[in-house]
């Protein structure tokens, strides 16, 4: 328990050491409809193997994102990081497959673990919002993905590129908009049946974000 409230004691310590509006800093949570799309299906079973493109159904994700945004202005940073972001997001979404031919329907999800580099063109600068209102961006970054089904999972890294927009509703508070494509080859291995696709995951983006 010491250690607990000693460690917040030292959160707090390191939030309070920055102004409000200059800290870059922020947490948000995310949300969308996915679409996913599965393409290069192969299975192999009894010395037989099937070739094939599967369409899964429509999905949901949900997530949450870390970030840091470098703000010149405020912070001993060069000019031109203030067209940088780096974030760390971690998202989970549902792959439900209906049966295709030799493929039998299956159940399961996706877990990624993303690393971030954005860029980012702060627009509609004014007194109150001096680092800019309007951001369009585009992320890019290697992600490690967990697809699992039933008693079996997969651990591949992936590729994620999410271009969108955001908008800054108060100092404080902002929402996005994006659109996000996930690559990933998974392979699975159960009961001497091997499965392996390519993973190509498109989903629309509702983001509200809590700026430090």
């Amino acid at each position: 328990m010491k250690m607990i409230r000693s460690f917040l004691l030292v959160v707090m310590a390191t939030m309070l050491a920055f102004p409000a509006a200059h800290a870059g800093f922020y947490v948000s949570i995310h949300g969308g409809p996915n679409f996913p799309t599965i393409s290069n299906a192969e299975v192999t079973a009894f010395g037989t193997t099937y070739y094939g493109n599967l369409s899964p159904d429509t999905g949901f994700m949900l997530g949450a994102q870390l970030g840091y945004d470098f703000l010149s202005e405020a912070q001993n940073f060069p000019p031109w990081t203030q067209y940088l972001t780096l974030a760390f997001d971690f998202t989970g979404s549902n792959l439900s497959i209906p049966s295709s031919g030799p493929f039998s329907s299956a159940d399961g999800g996706q877990l990624a673990w993303t690393f971030f580099v954005i860029g980012k063109i702060p627009l509609m600068q004014s007194d109150e919002f001096s680092n800019g209102r309007l951001f369009p961006f585009i992320g890019i970054g290697p992600s490690l993905v967990l697809t699992t089904f039933d008693n079996t999972s997969s651990f591949d890294i992936g590729f994620v590129v999410e271009p969108g927009v955001r908008f800054m509703f108060t100092r404080k508070f902002s929402g996005d908009l994006a659109y996000r494509f996930l690559y990933v080859a998974p392979s699975l291995e159960d009961g001497g049946v091997n499965v392996s696709w390519e993973s190509l995951n498109h989903a629309i983006v509702f983001r509200l974000s809590f700026h430090f």
